[in-house]
Formats: structure tokens, sequence, C-alpha cells
């Protein structure tokens, strides 16, 4: 009867063993480590404890790369014991993708813009417009006509000499028309 309890016990703990090492697999790649071994799912990991442990996954979330900060990609460890099981790796930032925001020539009455720089991604400004402010017209004369008997005349007037924007209109000066004039005349002589 002793041996067949010892069978029984051996059987026992053989079958406890077995049902450690499965439910590893049944809960998703868990890891049971002894002092013999250490057997996951999909690979071999070396570190080896002194009594068995099922590992209880914990997923680490992955961090996406920007424009100017690094990310990770998905990992896990151990909740019990705190064991990497899948490391986190580095994924590098992405660097700005460059665009230009068109700049535009300020006019006499419109300011303008310098030529800037944005990024596609993040729509962080790189390179700020800067505003070109409105030249104001440069005024010219426009010299005035004085009007004849015949022909009409033009007062003085002004304009912008870059858009042609009139600042003082010249306005016409009609025709005097003519004015007669009696011209004295003279008695005839026999010689005149």
């Amino acid at each position: 009867m002793k041996s067949s309890a010892r069978i029984f016990i051996l059987l026992t703990a053989l079958f406890m063993l077995v049902l450690a090492l499965t439910a590893c697999d049944i809960l998703g790649g868990g890891e049971v480590t002894t002092a013999a071994s250490t057997t996951k799912a999909a690979t071999t990991t070396a570190p080896v404890t002194t009594t068995a442990h099922v590992h209880k996954r914990v997923t680490d979330p992955s961090k996406t790369a920007t424009c100017t900060e690094t990310g990770l990609t998905r990992g896990s460890h151990c909740a019990t014991c705190g064991e990497v099981l899948e490391a986190q790796t580095v994924v590098p930032a992405k660097g700005h993708l460059e665009a230009v925001s068109k700049g535009n020539a300020a006019t006499c009455t419109k300011s303008g813009l310098t030529e800037g720089k944005y990024c596609e991604r993040c729509d962080e400004v790189l390179v700020k417009q800067t505003v070109i402010p409105a030249t104001g017209h440069r005024i010219v004369t426009d010299p005035g006509k004085a009007a004849t008997c015949t022909q009409s005349g033009l007062t003085e007037g002004s304009h912008c000499s870059d858009c042609w924007a009139v600042t003082v209109k010249q306005t016409v000066i009609p025709a005097k028309g003519h004015t007669p004039v009696t011209d004295p005349g003279k008695a005839a002589t026999c010689t005149q």
C-alpha cells in the first residue's frame, strides 16, 4: 500500500505540473518558471526563480511617436513579479513635415504677409508670418489746363503712381467761347 500511495502522490504532482504548464498556454502565453527550466508559449527566457510561478501578463500600451517626441511599441510585464515579458522598443520621433504658407505683397491700402512655414502633421508654426504694413499712396500731380475759346480745360488733380487711384479728381472747365470784339472803323480816304 505504501508503494501505491507513493505512485498516487507522484501522479498527482505530475498532474499538477501538467496543469500549471497548460494554464500558461490557456491564459494567453503566460510563463511558468521553475528552478529547472523556464517555458513560455512562444519563446524561452533565461531568468529562473526558485518556486513555481505563473506570470500574470499585463499589457504595456504603445505610444505613438509625434513630430518631436519618441514613441513606444506595445509590451507586457508580469503583474505579480514585475518581470518584463515583452520589452517595449523606442520608436523615433517623426520630425516635422514642412509646408509653406504663401505670403502676399502689401499694396497702397492693404497690408501683406511674409512667407511662413508650418508642419503638415501637427500644425505647429515653424516660421511665423509677419505683417507687412500697407505702403500708402505715392501721390503725383495731374497738371491743370486752361480753357480756351474753343477747347475745354481741366483743374489740377492728383493720383497714386502705383495703383492709379485718383486722390483729387480733375474737373472740366468749359470752353469760354468767343467774345466778339468790335474793331473801330476808319473812314476811307482817296488813297486809302
